[in-house]
């Protein structure tokens, strides 16, 4: 999780507007100060609607089956190309980050895990300069089919499809995935088994 300063920040917010509104997001154009510096009006902040108490506003699960890894297939409207990406999704109010990555597997991939093969992987700030809030990882082990998808499921999602492990490393590699929680997701999960002993686990990113 992010660390709090122990004394009052650098920057100052001077000033809050929020500019516009969605379901899911709050854009507010922030007027900041920090001494010695000229203030900077209008700063872009991202805050999303359902926050939890520790700042913890979506969720990405990289789900196992065996050697396999299953990737989603999506077209990206913000970078207007296609994208393999791990599944993910916001937390909604009052809900938790494990039942929010459980419910995200099942509703765009199809898959179930016991909860018990839910692994923890820490957070990340997916982009700390605007948008408040960090993402929970998981890895979810012992993945098995469980509910059909509909074909709205998820805008612009094309298919689903497993990578052996081996493939994704090499697809990271080579700058064939570019979202960031699931190159962190891919990266601490190979370095999870590492550390719980695995002797077969793939060479890491």
């Amino acid at each position: 999780m992010p660390q709090k300063p122990h004394a009052p920040p650098p920057v100052r917010l001077l000033k809050r507007k929020l500019a516009v509104s969605n379901s899911k997001w709050r854009v507010y154009f922030d007027d900041i100060a920090q001494e010695g510096h000229d203030d900077v009006m209008d700063y872009l902040v991202l805050a999303s609607q359902t926050p939890t108490a520790d700042g913890i506003t979506g969720v990405s699960i990289l789900p196992v089956r065996g050697e396999q890894v299953v990737l989603l297939h999506l077209w990206r409207h913000g970078i207007d190309a296609l994208s393999w990406e791990i599944p993910r999704g916001f937390v909604d109010a009052g809900e938790d980050p494990r039942s929010a990555a459980l419910r995200e597997l099942r509703e765009e991939t199809g898959l179930e895990c016991p909860d018990e093969a839910l692994i923890p992987l820490g957070h990340i700030a997916p982009e700390s300069g605007t948008i408040a809030g960090t993402i929970a990882l998981f890895a979810a082990l012992q993945c098995q089919p469980a509910a059909v998808l509909s074909d709205d499921d998820e805008i612009g999602l094309l298919e689903a499809r497993e990578f052996p492990l081996a493939e994704l490393i090499l697809m990271a590699r080579k700058s064939q995935i570019l979202d960031v929680s699931t190159l962190v997701a891919l990266y601490r999960y190979l370095d999870w088994r590492v550390q719980h002993g695995d002797q077969t686990a793939p060479k890491s990113l």
